[in-house]
């Protein structure tokens, strides 16, 4: 079988990639900006990756001897399913396998917002810890420092968009959701109330979330 993964992948990956290719496979690691791009799509039987473009009627009669596409992500908006059915491939996701990766994502973005990080990082590089603490100093201009609240406990996360990662969110706040997809799956110690339209969710969140994929292909 000849697989072909994409985009190209840190020499590591490539390794481990390598590695782990079943016995008797001819494996190839390509962007498709790469010259031999097209030849190697025109001759593999599995496609592995991260599609940076749609995969439609036209990508599979390129890709004739293809019959599986395993994609390293759960969403699938850029590969046409029907054109996949009609070109007898079969297209396959990771499912909720990151989920919980981009959910800690998530909450080190709610932190780096709450503590103000990216200001403190921007005062120590720039001029050294005290500028990040002024009223250590002599003269400091103590209305200097940006206004952050303390921690994330007691505060409502206003999550746009619920399903696996929305729900991997909550822990131990205050979850307001717009009601849209699936229904919240029940977390110790997290209080659900459903905000209703998206305004209302905005105006009584402390925080908010949007979870989804992209329903149109770039630049349609």
């Amino acid at each position: 079988m000849r697989i072909l993964l994409t985009p190209n992948l840190p020499r590591s990956v490539r390794a481990l990639a390598h590695e782990l290719a079943p016995a008797g496979c001819t494996l190839e690691i390509m962007a498709a900006s790469h010259p031999g791009y097209a030849d190697a799509v025109a001759s593999a039987e599995c496609l592995i990756g991260l599609p940076r473009n749609r995969f439609d009627d036209a990508f599979f009669a390129r890709a004739p001897q293809l019959r599986l596409v395993q994609l390293m992500r759960a969403g699938h908006e850029l590969i046409d399913l029907a054109a996949a059915a009609r070109a007898n491939v079969q297209v396959a996701t990771v499912g909720a396998t990151t989920s919980a990766i981009v959910a800690e994502h998530c909450l080190m973005l709610m932190l780096a917002l709450g503590r103000k990080l990216r200001w403190q990082h921007e005062a120590v590089t720039g001029g050294g810890w005290l500028v990040a603490k002024p009223w250590q100093l002599p003269s400091g201009d103590v209305d200097s420092v940006p206004r952050s609240f303390d921690g994330l406990g007691g505060r409502t996360l206003g999550i746009l968009g619920l399903g696996e990662i929305g729900t991997r969110r909550a822990a131990g706040e205050r979850i307001r959701h717009d009601g849209a997809g699936a229904r919240p799956r029940r977390r110790a110690g997290a209080r659900w109330h459903s905000a209703g339209p998206v305004g209302d969710l905005l105006e009584t969140s402390d925080v908010g979330s949007t979870s989804g994929c992209r329903t149109r292909p770039p630049g349609s």
